[in-house]
Formats: structure tokens, C-alpha cells, sequence
């Protein structure tokens, strides 16, 4: 018998976050997505709160407060989790 964890990470694209946009239609914002190393793009719209999350995390700069990732990622740290994968 095979193991249907490995038949599904075959399947899977590693993914990064290639940048945040607005569509140009609705102004609701849009993460893009890129094939990591290819040419396969994935938009996905997203609300104004986490696109804000996003970029200031894309841009390094420090909220005058933590947000909920944060907390989540401080929790995470402190119990000593590791994410292995996010699947969309």
C-alpha cells in the first residue's frame, strides 16, 4: 500500500509570496503567488487587514504592537513548533 502523504506532496507547487497589488476593479488587495523557481502565479484576494500584516512584514517594519501572527508566532517559538507546510 502507498502512502497518500507522499502521492499529495508530489502533487503540491512550492509557493512564495511574490508581492501584494490592488485589483484594479474592486480595490480589494491580492497577494500574488509564484512558483518557486517557475512562472506559475497564483492571486488570491485577501482583506485589507492581512494585506497590511503582509506588508509590513515584507517591508520590516515593526508594528507599535504585536498582531495576532505574532502572538501565534510567539507561541509557536516558545513551544518550540515548526510549520511544515501551508496548503491552499
Amino acid at each position: 500500500m502507498s502512502d497518500p502523504d507522499a502521492a499529495d506532496a508530489e502533487a503540491l507547487v512550492r509557493m512564495e509570496i511574490k508581492g501584494l497589488m490592488l485589483d484594479p476593479t474592486s480595490n480589494i488587495p491580492i497577494v500574488v503567488l509564484r512558483e518557486q523557481g517557475g512562472q506559475v502565479f497564483l492571486p488570491i484576494w485577501i482583506g485589507v487587514f492581512e494585506a497590511n500584516a503582509i506588508a509590513l512584514r515584507i517591508e520590516g517594519i515593526e508594528p507599535p504592537r504585536p498582531l495576532t501572527h505574532d502572538l501565534l508566532r510567539s507561541v509557536f517559538t516558545h513551544f518550540k513548533v515548526e510549520v511544515q507546510r501551508v496548503v491552499i
